[in-house]
């Protein structure tokens, strides 16, 4: 996080999958005195998310009212989920994200897939 100068206090950073890295995510970007918002796919891990990892909130990303009201909002994104999911509905929360700059959704969706694959080969 340090490389991608995330420790900027004060800046909004998106957590996207709560497992072991999410917790690390959360962890370090708290201790840089970010704000963290943590996405899941379910309500589940809120007592988890919010009052053991001291995230400031939890998103549920099938809920489409929280996902507009976080629109243009978030500085960082750290994505640890290892499943496959849409990529646009989180790239569109962050405040320098402009659609014009993706050109192909699938092509998009296929690096995501990649880079995944290579991480969880690599771990």
């Amino acid at each position: 996080m340090l490389r991608h100068n995330m420790n900027q206090p004060g800046k909004y950073i998106e957590v996207i999958g709560l497992g072991g890295l999410g917790h690390m995510a959360v962890k370090f970007g708290k201790a840089f005195g970010l704000h963290v918002a943590v996405f899941s796919t379910s309500i589940a891990k809120k007592e988890e998310a919010l009052n053991l990892l001291g995230a400031d909130k939890i998103v549920v990303s099938s809920d489409q009212e929280q996902m507009m009201g976080l629109e243009k909002s978030l500085v960082f994104r750290v994505g640890t989920a290892t499943g496959d999911h849409p990529f646009n509905p989180y790239m569109s929360l962050l405040k320098s994200f402009k659609r014009s700059q993706v050109k192909s959704n699938s092509v998009l969706q296929v690096f995501m897939q990649a880079c995944n694959w290579f991480i969880a080969i690599k771990l």
